[in-house]
């Protein structure tokens, strides 16, 4: 399985217990290691961390100026695989996933929500100068993302027009796209965020994330298939 290029890999923390303000330890050569707001750890049946949101006041966070010089958002527009656990809980608003993004402004977001009894995975591009169904930002999403049940989400950019394709488990799912397909999302100066909004304001995460991790290239159906088998007991998944 080829693992080259990761640019963020998400497993540990290290500066203190939480909740306070520790480190998440980025296991990728570029070391993008997040600062950690009250955000607490369990372990997986295996022993695996997860990170445990409360919805209230965890997220983890790291400045704009390092995330962009090693690549969160530059080039990424060429295609981009982001991947990870989940085990959400349901709070009545969209709950960020993550993110580096500025609402039509430009940058990238991945998050769930519930509209009408149904439950989405969401990914969105905001692009200020491109106007795609009369808004300035473009989507993928998928359905059957039921709160309370650890998945192993892979989300797929293939490039500009593309469909981004959503995987649950390693099983690719129906996507529903704006008009033209998701387009490039345009530059921002933002932070990275995981569990929070952009302005670290709203859109709360709750539950557990593991094993987050971020490349600037697009995986492939059989890569993503054989990370997914290789993970699944850690987190008591067993099919």
């Amino acid at each position: 399985m080829i693992v080259k290029h990761c640019a963020l890999d998400l497993f540990d923390q290290r500066g203190g217990p939480s909740p306070s303000l520790v480190t998440a330890y980025d296991k990728s050569r570029y070391r993008h290691d997040l600062s950690m707001h009250n955000v607490t750890w369990v372990q997986g049946a295996t022993g695996m961390w997860l990170a445990v949101y409360n919805g209230t006041n965890a997220y983890m966070h790291r400045a704009h100026a390092t995330t962009e010089a090693l690549g969160i958002t530059g080039g990424l527009n060429d295609g981009y695989t982001i991947m990870g656990w989940i085990n959400w809980t349901d709070t009545g608003q969209s709950l960020i996933i993550a993110g580096r993004y500025e609402v039509s402004v430009g940058g990238w977001e991945l998050y769930l929500t519930e509209n009408a009894g149904v439950y989405y995975l969401t990914q969105r591009h905001h692009h200020a100068g491109t106007l795609v169904d009369g808004e300035f930002r473009s989507a993928s999403n998928s359905v059957g993302w039921t709160p309370g049940t650890p998945y192993f989400f892979t989300v797929v950019f293939q490039g500009n027009g593309t469909d981004c394709i959503h995987y649950r488990n390693a099983v690719p799912l129906a996507i529903l796209s704006s008009t033209g397909g998701i387009r490039d999302f345009e530059a921002t100066i933002q932070q990275l965020v995981i569990g929070i909004r952009y302005d670290l304001a709203a859109n709360w995460y709750e539950g557990t994330m593991g094993g987050f991790r971020f490349y600037p290239y697009i995986w492939t159906p059989a890569q993503i298939r054989a990370r997914y088998h290789a993970e699944k007991y850690h987190v008591g998944v067993p099919v």
